[in-house]
């Protein structure tokens, strides 16, 4: 997820920008999305991850879904009606800007859905979210990801991954056959065409091993 920002730049100077891209979770965050389509017109897609507390695990639970939040009075209504105490804005331990916002134990200590909002014994129920633009993304994308419309445009990621896989267990692309960087160029290039074209065996790494009457230190020498 570091990398993006700086791959995009680089697929910008080599004019090499796709209208859209699609990516694995590890590469998907709501800023990545809203930054691609704002600074180089990418659609980047891929599934949003969910939310990491125990009540978005629970279907009976009160997530962050079930709550209203509103940015322009500045706070959150609860399932049952209770409105929040304060509104905080901070930044996360990942240097991102988030808000925080506590409700009032009186309200939370007798409330009858105490068990589907927190399990804390004493304290009242705390949430935190991202900022307007990157909330009101997340919450769009979220749903957005869970229609067959989404899940028909995200199938070709499937190839991509086969791909990807082949290249590495069948090609052994993650091992430099040849020593510089010009052979091993050469290498990825023949994989790839290998990889894409109809009809031509993709190399295996056994095949371009030295021969068992072959010491493996002569062997070194002739790829050099």
């Amino acid at each position: 997820m570091e990398t993006v920002t700086a791959r995009h730049a680089d697929l910008a100077a080599a004019d090499l920008l796709p209208d859209r891209e699609l990516v694995d979770a590890a590469y998907v965050s709501v800023d990545h999305i809203l930054d691609a389509v704002a600074v180089h017109g990418i659609d980047l897609v891929g599934p949003v991850p969910a939310g990491h507390q125990w009540q978005t695990r629970d279907p009976d639970a009160y997530d962050l879904t079930r709550f209203t939040v509103d940015f322009d009075q500045r706070h959150v209504t609860c399932p049952t009606g209770a409105v929040s105490r304060n509104w905080r804005e901070s930044i996360s331990a990942d240097g991102l800007p988030t808000i925080q916002v506590t409700f009032r134990l009186p309200d939370c200590t007798p409330c009858p859905q105490r068990g589907r909002c927190t399990r804390s014994t004493a304290n009242a129920r705390s949430l935190t979210f991202r900022p307007r633009p990157q909330f009101e993304a997340q919450q769009h994308l979220r749903a957005e990801q869970a229609t067959d419309a989404w899940r028909k445009q995200y199938a070709p990621r499937s190839g991509i991954e086969g791909t990807m896989s082949q290249a590495s267990r069948r090609c052994d692309i993650h091992h430099a056959r040849y020593k510089g960087l010009v052979k091993t160029h050469l290498q990825h290039v023949l994989t790839a065409m290998a990889l894409t074209t109809p009809g031509l065996p993709a190399p295996h790494s056994e095949a371009v091993g030295p021969p068992a009457s072959t010491p493996s230190n002569v062997h070194s020498r002739q790829r050099e």
